[in-house]
Protein backbone atom coordinates (compact mmCIF):
# COMPACT_ATOMS: atom_id res chain seq x y z
CA UNK A 1 0.00 0.00 0.00
CA UNK A 2 1.57 3.89 -0.80
CA UNK A 3 1.88 6.10 1.47
CA UNK A 4 -0.16 9.27 1.27
CA UNK A 5 1.37 12.41 1.85
CA UNK A 6 -0.72 15.55 2.65
CA UNK A 7 -1.93 17.03 -0.38
CA UNK A 8 -1.74 20.93 -0.44
CA UNK A 9 -5.26 22.00 -1.95
CA UNK A 10 -4.20 25.58 -3.28
CA UNK A 11 -2.51 23.93 -5.73
CA UNK A 12 -3.97 21.75 -7.97
CA UNK A 13 -1.29 21.49 -10.10
CA UNK A 14 0.40 19.42 -7.80
CA UNK A 15 0.96 16.08 -9.43
CA UNK A 16 -0.13 14.41 -5.88
CA UNK A 17 -3.51 16.27 -6.27
CA UNK A 18 -3.82 15.20 -9.87
CA UNK A 19 -3.19 11.38 -9.16
CA UNK A 20 -5.73 11.56 -6.48
CA UNK A 21 -8.04 12.89 -8.27
CA UNK A 22 -7.78 10.17 -11.71
CA UNK A 23 -8.39 7.59 -8.57
CA UNK A 24 -11.79 8.80 -7.32
CA UNK A 25 -12.72 9.79 -10.64
CA UNK A 26 -13.51 6.01 -11.07
CA UNK A 27 -16.00 5.79 -8.43
CA UNK A 28 -17.81 8.94 -9.36
CA UNK A 29 -20.13 7.76 -11.68
CA UNK A 30 -21.11 4.93 -9.17
CA UNK A 31 -21.76 7.58 -6.51
CA UNK A 32 -23.19 10.50 -8.47
CA UNK A 33 -26.94 8.69 -8.73
CA UNK A 34 -26.89 8.30 -4.70
CA UNK A 35 -25.74 12.35 -4.09
CA UNK A 36 -28.91 14.81 -3.59
CA UNK A 37 -28.89 17.51 -5.88
CA UNK A 38 -28.73 20.70 -4.66
CA UNK A 39 -32.75 21.59 -5.32
CA UNK A 40 -33.55 18.46 -3.07
CA UNK A 41 -30.81 19.22 -0.52
CA UNK A 42 -32.32 23.17 -0.15
CA UNK A 43 -36.24 21.53 -0.15
CA UNK A 44 -35.32 19.29 2.90
CA UNK A 45 -33.51 22.23 4.74
CA UNK A 46 -36.57 24.66 4.03
CA UNK A 47 -39.12 21.47 5.30
CA UNK A 48 -36.76 21.29 8.60
CA UNK A 49 -36.63 25.11 9.43
CA UNK A 50 -40.70 24.45 8.30
CA UNK A 51 -41.19 21.42 11.23
CA UNK A 52 -39.23 23.14 13.18
CA UNK A 53 -41.24 27.06 12.95
CA UNK A 54 -44.40 24.75 13.61
CA UNK A 55 -43.07 22.99 16.46
CA UNK A 56 -41.63 26.23 17.92
CA UNK A 57 -45.47 27.73 17.49
CA UNK A 58 -46.79 24.71 19.01
CA UNK A 59 -44.64 24.61 21.73
CA UNK A 60 -45.07 28.57 22.81
CA UNK A 61 -48.75 28.01 21.93
CA UNK A 62 -49.33 25.06 24.84
CA UNK A 63 -47.19 27.31 27.33
CA UNK A 64 -49.44 30.29 27.09
CA UNK A 65 -52.59 28.03 26.97
CA UNK A 66 -51.17 26.47 29.93
CA UNK A 67 -50.09 30.18 31.61
CA UNK A 68 -53.78 31.45 30.99
CA UNK A 69 -55.47 28.21 32.88
CA UNK A 70 -52.72 29.01 35.80
CA UNK A 71 -53.72 32.60 36.44
CA UNK A 72 -57.73 32.63 35.43
CA UNK A 73 -58.62 29.19 37.58
CA UNK A 74 -59.29 30.95 41.25
CA UNK A 75 -58.37 27.43 42.33
CA UNK A 76 -54.47 28.49 42.11
CA UNK A 77 -55.01 31.96 43.10
CA UNK A 78 -53.93 33.32 46.61
CA UNK A 79 -55.67 36.49 47.85
CA UNK A 80 -54.35 37.97 51.40
CA UNK A 81 -56.70 40.35 53.36
CA UNK A 82 -55.73 42.40 56.32
CA UNK A 83 -57.35 44.35 59.31
CA UNK A 84 -55.56 47.49 61.35
CA UNK A 85 -55.78 48.06 64.81
CA UNK A 86 -59.72 49.05 65.79
CA UNK A 87 -61.17 48.01 61.88
CA UNK A 88 -63.08 45.36 61.32
CA UNK A 89 -64.30 43.56 57.90
CA UNK A 90 -66.20 41.40 56.47
CA UNK A 91 -64.73 39.33 53.52
CA UNK A 92 -67.03 37.75 51.03
CA UNK A 93 -65.18 34.90 49.04
CA UNK A 94 -66.00 33.22 45.54
CA UNK A 95 -66.97 29.96 46.82
CA UNK A 96 -69.87 31.88 48.22
CA UNK A 97 -68.41 31.63 52.10
CA UNK A 98 -67.72 34.82 54.01
CA UNK A 99 -65.21 35.68 56.72
CA UNK A 100 -65.48 38.51 59.07
CA UNK A 101 -61.99 39.59 60.28
CA UNK A 102 -61.53 41.21 63.75
CA UNK A 103 -59.09 43.61 64.61
CA UNK A 104 -55.25 43.67 63.57
CA UNK A 105 -56.00 40.52 61.48
CA UNK A 106 -54.25 39.01 58.70
CA UNK A 107 -55.13 36.15 56.31
CA UNK A 108 -53.92 34.50 53.15
CA UNK A 109 -56.52 32.66 50.79
CA UNK A 110 -55.15 29.98 48.66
Amino acid sequence: MTEMKPINKKSKDNPDFKALQNKLSDFEDDVLPYLPSKEEILLRARQRQSKKKILNHFILSVVGFCMAIYWLNPSYQTLEFQTRKGEQKPIYLADGSSIHLNTDTKIQVD
